[in-house]
């Protein structure tokens, strides 16, 4: 940025003395004369052009910053979509997980369950020996299907 003080003096000095504090018509046309005089020695035509440039370049700057601040805002909406998208997965995987953990551990004696895990020898099956077995038919499944699962 350029330094236009001395512009700037002379525009003040131009706004501070009035038209009113000339008694006469001489001290009136002699206040113009110098009060024009004293801006057009600070307004020169390169300065005029440069403030025109340094307005046009803080134009193009705030247009960037309103175009940066719609990106933003574009990223943060995105972001808590994404967000929003994760939780609700997760709390879904939760739940899944309370219910393989339920069916794993509920204890086999008990007769009112009708639902459990087993491999097929077993009436049901608890805690690790349970993991087991579904990791287990989980990987014959995937090689049925052609899948490759660890």
């Amino acid at each position: 940025m350029t330094d236009y003080t001395d512009l700037k003096n002379a525009s003040e000095r131009l706004l501070a003395v009035k038209e009113s504090d000339c008694t006469s018509a001489d001290e009136h046309m002699t206040w113009l004369t110098l009060c024009n005089q004293a801006f057009r020695e600070q307004a020169t035509p390169t300065v005029v052009l440069e403030l025109m440039a340094e307005n046009k370049r803080l134009a193009h700057m705030a247009d960037c910053w309103d175009r940066l601040n719609v990106i933003n805002k574009a990223i943060g909406d995105t972001f808590l979509a994404e967000r929003d998208v994760s939780i609700a997965e997760c709390d879904a995987l939760r739940i899944d997980a309370t219910r393989y953990r339920y069916m794993r551990d509920f204890p086999w004696s008990n007769g009112a369950r009708g639902v459990g895990i087993t491999d097929g020898r077993s009436l049901w099956l608890q805690f690790e020996e349970a993991d087991n077995a579904v990791d287990k038919a989980m990987r014959d499944e995937a090689k049925a299907l052609g899948e490759f699962i660890e």
